[in-house]
């Protein structure tokens, strides 16, 4: 803010998830969606990454590799939006709109109405 103002910085929000494979020649994608598919029985609760402000998947997956997903969802928009607060940055934007889930608009509709 020594050089720009407030209300010219917008915070821009994640709205996607990474799902790498975890063995030798593990890769990674990209997805648009808060929870993992294709899982191999039930999937556990996730973890939650404080300092990242994210959830954290370890699953099997139908073919029976394991995976960790990192998870952008309605609770890390949250924490994302409760540091906005903080910084006072009254402007948000994500950084894939068409990719955000009903309950994460729901999450931003609540904090629009401060």
């Amino acid at each position: 803010t020594k050089y720009v103002s407030k209300d010219k910085l917008v915070m821009a929000l994640p709205a996607y998830a990474n799902d790498y494979t975890m063995n030798v020649h593990g890769s990674g994608k990209q997805v648009y969606s808060a929870v993992p598919d294709s899982v191999k029985g039930t999937l556990q609760p996730p973890t939650w990454l404080w300092y990242e402000k994210l959830n954290i998947y370890l699953y099997d997956d139908l073919k029976g590799n394991t995976l960790l997903f990192y998870a952008s969802d309605q609770r890390s928009t949250k924490a994302l939006l409760e540091i906005a607060d903080e910084l006072k940055i009254d402007n948000i934007g994500f950084w894939h709109f068409g990719s955000v889930d009903p309950k994460t608009w729901s999450v931003v509709r609540e904090w629009l109405k401060k």
